[in-house]
């Protein structure tokens, strides 16, 4: 449907958006502090001020997106992300002004320290932000995107090793590394909003095991880039971003939703009384009959009688014979 899809692309939209919040203000850094005889200098610090700019309004505006159209946000979370949202615009504008000082001059300690200090509040201000977006995310869904980041950034890394660039190589094992690290937060609210036992030691064990996995895969990449030439190096990064990729398919599958267990067998059907009842017709007494009229009494045989009254006799004859 189409509020399915919208729930999908906002999914991928938090899980690549918020990947990688920190770069643009590196760049933001490292540009206000050159040199003042730096080549570029200008257009370097333009640049990277427009970038971290645009990427914390994104980064925002996103924010506030999905505190109006998730399904999952309620009332506290909305006020909560906007709430959010509209401190780091406040504190975009303020790296951005103390850039510019710095900028202006790059010897003032007190202009470069609250610089720092302001950085550091940002910084702190676009993980929370990040966490409560994330909390507004199905986080089986919310996982399976994060992997397929992870997965990209595995290739990156290959392919920085085949083709013998280490410097790329540490770039895309810290994307890895902050990516496993959301899940872990996502794995961790997950097991705290959830009172099924079994659910919660699966994700545990899934937490741990891919927290455990980060800090080996970073080491591994580490020695890696100070040494590409050995191919013991290259294996160990590659199998420990495997092991790392093992916690979030344990996680992952702890999340998938559960198909409904199949329902017993059914109870037979109930006896269909209708099939056994029988009708017996009822017994309808036998009309009275009409009582019987007596019959008349045979009329007797007429003797003939001389003494007999010959008027007599002729009456008694017809009646015989009628």
């Amino acid at each position: 449907s189409r509020f399915d899809n919208l729930e999908d692309a906002l999914t991928a939209s938090i899980a690549e958006k918020f990947a990688d919040t920190g770069s643009a203000l590196k760049k933001l850094k490292a540009a206000a502090r050159l040199d003042k005889d730096a080549v570029g200098r200008d257009e370097k610090f333009n640049s990277a001020e427009k970038e971290f700019v645009e990427k914390a309004n994104e980064l925002s505006d996103l924010a506030r997106l999905t505190a109006e159209a998730s399904s999952r946000s309620n009332p506290h979370q909305q006020e909560a992300i906007r709430s959010a949202a509209n401190k780091l615009d406040l504190l975009t504008d303020q790296v951005s002004g103390a850039a510019r000082v710095v900028y202006a001059d790059p010897s003032n300690v007190a202009a470069g320290e609250h610089f720092d200090h302001t950085c550091e509040e940002w910084t702190h201000q676009v993980e929370d932000l990040t966490a409560l977006v994330d909390d507004t995310t199905d986080a089986y869904a919310f996982v399976c995107r994060v992997e397929k980041g992870i997965l990209r950034d595995h290739d990156a890394a290959g392919n920085a090793m085949e083709d013998g660039k280490p410097h790329l190589l540490l770039p895309a094992a810290a994307a890895i590394a902050r990516r496993a690290h959301r899940i872990l937060m996502v794995t961790k609210r997950e097991a705290e909003n959830s009172e099924d036992k079994v659910f919660v030691a699966a994700l545990e064990s899934g937490f741990n095991n891919l927290n455990r996995s980060i800090n080996p895969m970073i080491t591994a990449a580490k020695s890696y880039a100070g040494n590409p030439s050995s191919n013991h190096h290259q294996q160990a990064f590659l199998n420990a971003n495997q092991d790392l990729l093992k916690g979030v398919a344990e996680i992952k599958e702890a999340l998938r939703p559960k198909m409904p267990p199949p329902p017993e067998e059914f109870p037979p059907p109930p006896v269909d009384e209708f099939a056994t009842l029988s009708i017996r017709r009822p017994e309808v007494p036998e009309p009275p009959q009409e009582p019987k009229v007596p019959s008349r009494p045979p009329t007797p045989d007429i003797i003939a009688d001389d003494e007999a009254d010959p008027q007599i006799q002729e009456a008694a004859r017809e009646t015989r014979e009628r």
